[in-house]
C-alpha cells in the first residue's frame, strides 16, 4: 500500500441499475495510473501514479493486475461467505479524506465539511454545520 495522502492514484467508478429497493447490476470500472508521469494541467495538483509516488520500485503492469485481482479475490471471498459489514467498514476504514476538514461543492455552493463514512445504502456521511448530512455521490464533490 503506497501511503498517498492527497492524490488519487486509482479511481474506481460505479454505476447501479436500481429497480426499487434493490441493485439489478452494477458496472464497475478501475482506473490505475502506474506509469504516467505527466497530467493535463486541470488535474494535476490532485493526480499521481506508482512511477511518481515510488520511484524505485520497477513495478510492470502486469505485476499490478495480478496484484488487483488478488485483492479482489480476496474480498469477493468475503462477499460470498456474507461478511458485507466487514468489506463497509475495510471500505470505511480508506476513505479519501475522511475525517479531515475539507472543501466540497454541493449545490453549487461552497462549504467545508468532514467525511464520517459510506452507510450500508451507499451514501456518503458528511459533518456539515454540526450535525451528519448524507448524499448520494454525485450530489457532492471535492475542492481540491
Amino acid at each position: 500500500t503506497l501511503p498517498i495522502l492527497f492524490e488519487r492514484i486509482i479511481t474506481i467508478l460505479i454505476e447501479n441499475k436500481i429497480s426499487g429497493k434493490h441493485i439489478k447490476h452494477a458496472i464497475i470500472g478501475v482506473g490505475l495510473n502506474v506509469k504516467q508521469i505527466e497530467f493535463p494541467a486541470d488535474i494535476a495538483h490532485k493526480t499521481t501514479s506508482i512511477s511518481l509516488e515510488n520511484f524505485e520500485t520497477d513495478v510492470t503492469i502486469l505485476e499490478v493486475v495480478r496484484m488487483l485481482q488478488d485483492k479482489l479475490k480476496y474480498y469477493t471471498h468475503i462477499y460470498e461467505h456474507g461478511q458485507v459489514d466487514i468489506l463497509l467498514a475495510f471500505y470505511n476504514q480508506r476513505l479519501f479524506r475522511r475525517g479531515i476538514i475539507a472543501s466540497f461543492t454541493i449545490d453549487n455552493i461552497k462549504v467545508e465539511g468532514i467525511i464520517s463514512e459510506v452507510d450500508k445504502d451507499g451514501l456518503l456521511q458528511v459533518f456539515i454545520h454540526n450535525r451528519i448530512h448524507k448524499f448520494n455521490m454525485k450530489e457532492i464533490s471535492y475542492n481540491l
